[in-house]
């Protein structure tokens, strides 16, 4: 997909009564080309109510259709439910001459600020609240340059293994957003960090359940810290 193709997507996204936002890779397609990124269209929304209303529109309305039958069996599964609960629900959907969206209900978070505040990186902590038609940019509040990204100051950075595990599970965005342009150095050397702060720490906890976790976390760590310092060093 070209830039253009963005551009009109998120324009008619922005014309929507969604009661979410835009946000992530695709809102660089403003100031940068981001044509072979290969990235998605993500919509955050507030409520179940409003995830129905959310998918409803991009259907009906701009013409999208469920990337698979995967993703339809996941809608229907969810209007019988009816409750996306607390935890991450995402349909995606496909169009012929846009990108994918990707619709998704954070029900414990309210607005635009909230939802980009709980992103790992500073690069895509940009979004745009489709109702409220309020946009909200912190990539550049942290390093100054939002083509420098580092790892998100206002979320939980406690050096102990169950948080740096839920950190490392976006270790492969170093180098993707690398490949975008990005400068992710700053990332790389902060999940590092948090690996040897975990390890140095040791177990903070005595029970058997939390043990055998502590065990098996860190031992998964130390390929995740290898192939980190080998990037870092093959850029150098």
């Amino acid at each position: 997909m070209n830039n253009q193709q963005y551009m009109d997507l998120l324009h008619l996204l922005k014309q929507t009564d969604i009661n979410g936002c835009i946000t992530g890779s695709s809102l660089w397609c403003y100031d940068t080309d981001i044509s072979d990124w290969d990235a998605d269209v993500d919509i955050f929304v507030y409520n179940n109510q409003a995830f129905i209303d959310a998918v409803c529109q991009v259907r009906f309305k701009l013409g999208f259709d469920f990337a698979s039958e995967g993703e339809r069996w996941k809608w229907e599964r969810q209007i019988k439910r009816g409750d996306t609960k607390q935890w991450l629900c995402t349909i995606k959907l496909d169009h012929p001459e846009y990108p994918q969206v990707n619709i998704s209900c954070k029900p414990n978070q309210k607005n635009v600020t909230d939802v980009i505040s709980n992103f790992d990186q500073t690069c895509i902590m940009n979004g745009y609240d489709i109702r409220r038609k309020v946009q909200v940019d912190m990539r550049e509040m942290f390093t100054g340059d939002k083509y420098i990204s580092m790892l998100n100051p206002l979320y939980d950075q406690d050096a102990d293994a169950y948080t740096v595990s839920n950190w490392l599970r976006q270790t492969n965005r170093v180098a993707k957003y690398a490949m975008r342009g990005i400068d992710t150095t700053l990332v790389a050397r902060a999940y590092i960090d948090l690996i040897d702060k975990v390890l140095a720490t040791g177990k903070l906890f005595q029970s058997e359940k939390s043990s055998d976790f502590f065990d098996k976390t860190t031992e998964e760590f130390v390929p995740i810290k290898e192939g980190l310092q080998q990037w870092l060093d093959n850029i150098s």
